[in-house]
């Protein structure tokens, strides 16, 4: 029988943990159903993303799984990435590497300079953008676009907010993987 560092046995400790599963799971499955059948709206006929660069395509189903489950900085943080590399990718297509290389903000903003996408999208995008910085960077407490502020801008608690934020990612990412960037 295997032992933990305490002289205890693992089952032990398999036991606990399988039970916290199953009580998390059962708590949760309402909200994950109603989430996935969100997603299934979004896209009914089940279309796949597929290509050749397996960090996009890993990066869009674990957002959908992410999304799911409830994790919504996740949803932000993935959603976010892979819309930059689509964007990036149309750039690339389109003979615009300098573009590239300037960084996200320039690159939307070079979009909606040249009418590459549609206007609408593109305030998305940057909105997108704008939400997952206070994420990972450091921002100040009067940012305007931090959790806490845009929180009590729309009169909603934090874990709402950050729901309301990835749904809104989830479908837009939907949109460009069932119709492109243009």
């Amino acid at each position: 029988m295997d032992l933990d560092l305490f002289g205890e046995p693992l089952r032990f400790y398999e036991t606990i943990q399988s039970e916290y599963l199953k009580i998390k799971d059962e708590f949760s499955l309402g909200s994950r159903i109603i989430r996935l059948e969100y997603l299934h709206k979004l896209n009914p006929e089940g279309s796949s993303f597929i290509g050749t660069d397996m960090e996009l395509i890993f990066s869009y189903r674990e957002m959908q799984d992410a999304y799911v489950n409830g994790h919504f900085l996740s949803v932000i943080l993935l959603g976010q990435s892979w819309i930059e590399k689509q964007l990036h990718i149309l750039l690339l297509n389109k003979d615009l590497k300098n573009v590239t290389k300037k960084g996200f903000a320039e690159m939307i903003k070079f979009s909606i300079d040249n009418n590459l996408i549609h206007n609408y999208l593109l305030k998305k995008i940057d909105k997108f953008r704008l939400i997952r910085n206070p994420i990972t960077h450091l921002k100040a407490m009067d940012y305007e676009n931090n959790l806490i502020n845009r929180s009590n801008k729309n009169k909603a608690n934090p874990i709402e907010q950050l729901e309301i934020d990835a749904k809104e990612i989830i479908e837009v990412c939907s949109y460009i993987a069932l119709n492109g960037l243009c």
